[in-house]
């Protein structure tokens, strides 16, 4: 049966010597269905019915076909179990599938298959994250920083694990070296917002935070942590602005902002964006008794 081609014209299916062909030549124009005819077809051997399987994987990544990549990917380790591209394909998966166990063993056997990849190292330490070992998390990022010194992404993460094992300063300085290779990206200039805050620096977080939101207008947590770093510096005012940007951009807040209120004696209708006079004084009562 002839398939039309991108023009809509017939043209002929590809035969397995073109395929082949291809595979050699242009691997990265073969389709799903190439890939499938040629694992099918028996002509190919371990190792190279290994790296078709591990192709087909990549095809059915990208069409955000997570399960199916999977699956290719297994069968491409159960054929070749030491096949880097394979181990960090599956791992990175497994990883968007919230499967960080499984993913963390091909993790760790593609950073000893290729001690010297940075990426390795780095998606590793993403994983030890996750798991909850920011010790390891850190052991990780710091040899992909090692490998490679201008990694942003490794800087940006291992400031994250700092914050986790309650080192803010060291994650400070992870951040500031981040936004050297990454300047003002909005990701890396919150979490310097929060080191900022856990060490005592609120003025400094309030303008980061500010740097964030010029960046993120809709960035409802950099709203959320910049109210309550003004907060502790007793800036009433811009608090409540805050607090009300946060309440209206925010519905899961709502009902801890009624809450708040309600201990306050306002026994408010719906909270929104636009309280009225006696929900913002209360509000701003609460802002300035520290947001209990």
């Amino acid at each position: 049966m002839a398939l039309l081609g991108p023009s809509g014209t017939a043209t002929a299916a590809l035969s397995i010597h073109e395929i082949l062909e291809r595979a050699r030549t242009a691997p990265d124009e073969l389709t799903i269905a190439n890939l499938t005819k040629l694992i099918e077809s028996g002509r190919l051997d371990g190792g190279r019915l290994a790296w078709a399987l591990n192709q087909r994987g990549e095809r059915h990544y990208l069409d955000d076909d997570l399960e199916e990549a999977r699956e290719d990917f297994g069968a491409a380790l159960r054929i070749a179990p030491r096949y880097p591209s394979a181990l960090a394909n599956r791992g990175s998966v497994l990883f968007e599938m919230g499967e960080h166990a499984r993913a963390r063993a091909d993790f760790e056997l593609l950073a000893r298959l290729r001690p010297d990849s940075p990426e390795a190292h780095y998606n590793l330490g993403r994983t030890y994250s996750e798991l909850g070992f920011p010790v390891h998390a850190i052991d990780a990022f710091s040899t992909a920083i090692r490998l490679a010194p201008d990694f942003a992404w490794a800087y940006h993460n291992r400031g994250l694990a700092y914050i986790e094992a309650g080192q803010p300063w060291k994650a400070l300085a992870d951040f500031d070296a981040a936004l050297e290779h990454n300047p003002d990206d909005p990701e890396t200039l919150h979490a310097r917002g929060t080191a900022l805050d856990q060490v005592g620096k609120q003025a400094e977080a309030v303008k980061t935070f500010d740097r964030v939101i010029r960046a993120d207008p809709g960035n409802i947590a950099a709203y959320r942590n910049r109210a309550f770093a003004r907060c502790e510096l007793g800036r009433v005012e811009g608090a409540v602005l805050d607090h009300v940007t946060w309440i209206a951009m925010s519905p899961d807040f709502v009902r801890t902002t009624e809450q708040a209120l309600a201990r306050l004696g306002y026994e408010p209708g719906p909270v929104d964006g636009n309280l009225d006079a006696q929900a913002r004084a209360a509000l701003r009562d609460w802002v300035a008794a520290g947001c209990p």
